[in-house]
Protein backbone atom coordinates (compact mmCIF):
# COMPACT_ATOMS: atom_id res chain seq x y z
CA UNK A 1 0.00 0.00 0.00
CA UNK A 2 1.86 3.37 -0.93
CA UNK A 3 0.95 5.62 1.97
CA UNK A 4 2.88 9.05 -0.51
CA UNK A 5 1.23 11.81 -1.21
CA UNK A 6 -0.83 14.42 1.30
CA UNK A 7 0.10 14.36 4.82
CA UNK A 8 -0.47 16.69 7.75
CA UNK A 9 2.03 18.68 9.22
CA UNK A 10 2.41 21.36 12.19
CA UNK A 11 5.64 22.83 13.83
CA UNK A 12 5.86 23.69 17.73
CA UNK A 13 8.31 24.65 20.26
CA UNK A 14 10.46 22.04 22.26
CA UNK A 15 8.43 20.89 25.08
CA UNK A 16 5.02 22.67 23.65
CA UNK A 17 2.91 19.38 23.25
CA UNK A 18 3.10 16.11 24.45
CA UNK A 19 4.14 13.32 22.04
CA UNK A 20 1.31 10.79 23.11
CA UNK A 21 -1.24 13.42 22.70
CA UNK A 22 -0.64 14.16 18.88
CA UNK A 23 0.31 11.08 17.68
CA UNK A 24 -3.35 9.90 19.60
CA UNK A 25 -5.62 8.83 16.68
CA UNK A 26 -7.97 10.78 18.60
CA UNK A 27 -6.26 14.27 18.13
CA UNK A 28 -7.77 16.77 15.68
CA UNK A 29 -5.31 17.92 13.05
CA UNK A 30 -8.04 19.62 11.00
CA UNK A 31 -6.56 22.90 10.93
CA UNK A 32 -2.58 21.33 10.17
CA UNK A 33 -0.92 22.59 6.97
CA UNK A 34 -0.62 19.97 3.91
CA UNK A 35 2.15 18.57 2.85
CA UNK A 36 3.72 16.10 0.16
CA UNK A 37 5.47 13.23 0.76
CA UNK A 38 8.11 12.51 -0.36
CA UNK A 39 8.93 16.10 0.83
CA UNK A 40 10.06 18.82 3.15
CA UNK A 41 9.28 21.27 5.51
CA UNK A 42 10.85 23.79 3.89
CA UNK A 43 8.96 22.92 0.93
CA UNK A 44 5.64 22.52 2.18
CA UNK A 45 6.14 26.20 4.30
CA UNK A 46 7.13 27.71 0.87
CA UNK A 47 4.58 25.94 -0.94
CA UNK A 48 2.28 27.61 1.77
CA UNK A 49 3.80 30.63 1.17
CA UNK A 50 4.95 30.53 5.04
CA UNK A 51 8.45 31.15 4.17
CA UNK A 52 10.64 32.93 0.91
CA UNK A 53 12.51 30.76 -1.56
CA UNK A 54 15.23 30.13 1.23
CA UNK A 55 17.69 29.95 -2.05
CA UNK A 56 17.21 33.31 -3.04
CA UNK A 57 18.94 36.30 -1.57
CA UNK A 58 19.42 36.47 2.23
CA UNK A 59 15.80 34.48 2.90
CA UNK A 60 17.86 31.50 4.16
CA UNK A 61 18.67 33.69 7.02
CA UNK A 62 15.26 34.47 7.90
CA UNK A 63 14.40 30.98 7.52
CA UNK A 64 16.73 29.75 10.01
CA UNK A 65 13.52 29.23 12.61
CA UNK A 66 12.53 26.49 11.21
CA UNK A 67 15.50 23.64 12.05
CA UNK A 68 14.93 25.03 15.70
CA UNK A 69 11.02 23.40 15.48
CA UNK A 70 9.93 19.67 16.69
CA UNK A 71 7.93 19.09 13.38
CA UNK A 72 5.14 16.46 13.48
CA UNK A 73 3.72 14.56 10.22
CA UNK A 74 0.53 12.79 9.99
CA UNK A 75 -1.62 10.68 7.94
CA UNK A 76 -4.87 8.76 8.73
CA UNK A 77 -5.16 5.88 5.96
CA UNK A 78 -7.88 2.93 5.46
CA UNK A 79 -6.92 -0.81 5.74
CA UNK A 80 -9.56 -3.77 5.23
CA UNK A 81 -6.75 -6.95 4.18
CA UNK A 82 -7.22 -9.98 6.02
CA UNK A 83 -3.98 -10.60 8.15
CA UNK A 84 -3.55 -14.41 8.34
CA UNK A 85 -1.88 -16.03 11.09
CA UNK A 86 1.25 -16.50 9.03
CA UNK A 87 1.22 -13.03 7.37
CA UNK A 88 3.65 -10.09 8.31
CA UNK A 89 2.86 -6.62 8.08
CA UNK A 90 5.78 -4.14 7.70
CA UNK A 91 5.96 -0.26 7.32
CA UNK A 92 8.60 0.61 5.10
CA UNK A 93 10.11 4.41 5.20
CA UNK A 94 12.88 4.81 2.46
CA UNK A 95 14.09 7.89 3.80
CA UNK A 96 13.39 10.08 7.18
CA UNK A 97 15.59 13.45 7.64
CA UNK A 98 16.91 12.86 10.83
CA UNK A 99 16.38 12.04 14.15
CA UNK A 100 12.14 10.87 14.20
CA UNK A 101 10.11 8.73 16.16
CA UNK A 102 7.11 6.84 14.25
CA UNK A 103 3.70 5.98 15.95
CA UNK A 104 1.04 3.97 14.42
CA UNK A 105 -2.21 4.43 16.46
CA UNK A 106 -0.70 6.20 19.08
CA UNK A 107 1.88 3.27 20.08
CA UNK A 108 5.72 4.32 19.57
CA UNK A 109 6.98 1.85 16.55
CA UNK A 110 10.86 3.08 16.82
CA UNK A 111 13.34 6.04 16.08
CA UNK A 112 15.49 7.12 13.78
CA UNK A 113 18.70 8.84 13.40
CA UNK A 114 20.10 8.62 9.67
CA UNK A 115 18.65 9.89 6.55
CA UNK A 116 20.31 7.52 4.32
CA UNK A 117 18.73 4.44 5.45
CA UNK A 118 15.56 2.95 5.03
CA UNK A 119 13.80 2.08 8.63
CA UNK A 120 11.37 -0.94 8.59
CA UNK A 121 8.94 -1.50 11.45
CA UNK A 122 6.90 -4.40 11.64
CA UNK A 123 3.26 -3.20 12.44
CA UNK A 124 1.26 -6.56 12.44
CA UNK A 125 0.19 -5.92 15.79
CA UNK A 126 -0.52 -2.18 15.55
CA UNK A 127 -2.44 -2.32 12.29
CA UNK A 128 -6.61 -2.34 12.79
CA UNK A 129 -8.93 -3.31 10.10
CA UNK A 130 -10.54 0.43 9.02
CA UNK A 131 -9.30 3.37 10.04
CA UNK A 132 -5.57 3.81 11.22
CA UNK A 133 -3.20 7.10 12.15
CA UNK A 134 0.40 7.44 11.18
CA UNK A 135 2.14 10.13 12.91
CA UNK A 136 6.16 11.23 12.86
CA UNK A 137 7.64 13.47 15.31
CA UNK A 138 11.21 15.65 13.65
CA UNK A 139 13.09 16.73 16.28
CA UNK A 140 16.13 18.98 15.89
CA UNK A 141 19.03 18.44 15.60
CA UNK A 142 20.93 20.82 18.59
CA UNK A 143 18.72 17.96 20.76
CA UNK A 144 20.67 15.75 19.82
CA UNK A 145 24.38 17.16 19.60
CA UNK A 146 24.57 19.52 22.53
CA UNK A 147 25.82 17.30 24.74
CA UNK A 148 29.09 16.43 21.91
CA UNK A 149 32.18 17.23 21.76
CA UNK A 150 32.45 20.76 19.97
CA UNK A 151 36.00 21.31 20.10
CA UNK A 152 36.24 19.11 16.45
CA UNK A 153 37.28 21.03 13.46
CA UNK A 154 34.79 20.92 11.41
CA UNK A 155 33.75 23.29 8.56
CA UNK A 156 30.82 26.16 8.92
CA UNK A 157 29.53 23.55 11.64
CA UNK A 158 30.61 21.44 14.72
CA UNK A 159 26.89 19.87 14.25
CA UNK A 160 27.47 18.27 10.67
CA UNK A 161 30.20 15.78 12.08
CA UNK A 162 27.92 14.37 14.85
CA UNK A 163 24.80 13.89 12.39
CA UNK A 164 24.14 11.09 9.47
CA UNK A 165 22.37 13.75 7.11
CA UNK A 166 23.56 15.52 4.02
CA UNK A 167 26.53 17.61 5.07
CA UNK A 168 26.05 20.51 3.10
CA UNK A 169 22.95 21.62 4.35
CA UNK A 170 24.86 22.96 7.01
CA UNK A 171 26.42 25.60 4.71
CA UNK A 172 29.19 25.14 2.48
CA UNK A 173 31.45 27.80 0.30
CA UNK A 174 28.42 27.61 -2.51
CA UNK A 175 25.28 27.17 -0.24
CA UNK A 176 23.19 28.61 2.23
CA UNK A 177 22.58 27.04 5.79
CA UNK A 178 19.20 25.06 5.02
CA UNK A 179 18.80 22.18 7.98
CA UNK A 180 16.27 20.41 6.20
CA UNK A 181 13.56 18.08 7.59
CA UNK A 182 10.69 15.62 7.04
CA UNK A 183 9.84 12.27 5.00
CA UNK A 184 11.95 12.81 2.34
CA UNK A 185 11.61 9.49 0.66
CA UNK A 186 8.71 7.18 -0.22
CA UNK A 187 6.48 5.46 2.92
CA UNK A 188 4.53 2.16 1.86
CA UNK A 189 2.75 -0.89 3.89
CA UNK A 190 4.66 -4.23 2.76
CA UNK A 191 2.82 -7.88 3.61
CA UNK A 192 4.76 -10.74 3.21
CA UNK A 193 4.02 -14.60 4.06
CA UNK A 194 7.42 -15.78 4.44
CA UNK A 195 10.92 -15.47 6.30
CA UNK A 196 12.44 -13.01 3.62
CA UNK A 197 16.19 -12.33 2.40
CA UNK A 198 17.65 -8.79 4.32
CA UNK A 199 21.34 -9.58 3.45
CA UNK A 200 23.41 -11.67 1.21
CA UNK A 201 27.08 -12.03 2.50
CA UNK A 202 29.57 -14.04 0.00
CA UNK A 203 32.37 -15.47 1.78
CA UNK A 204 35.12 -16.86 -0.20
CA UNK A 205 35.84 -20.79 0.94
CA UNK A 206 39.27 -21.43 3.00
Amino acid sequence: MDLNGDWKLQGFDVGEVRDLEIASPDYVDHFWMTAKVPGDVHSALKAHRLIEDPFYGHNDLKCRWVENKVWWYRKTFEFHEPLHPEDRLELIFEGLDTFATVYLNGLELGTAANMFIRHTFDVTREIKQGRNVLAVKFEPIRLHVKEKAQNYWSAFSPERIWTRKAQSQFGWDWGPRIVTTGIWQGVRLEKRTYAKIEDVFAKRAA
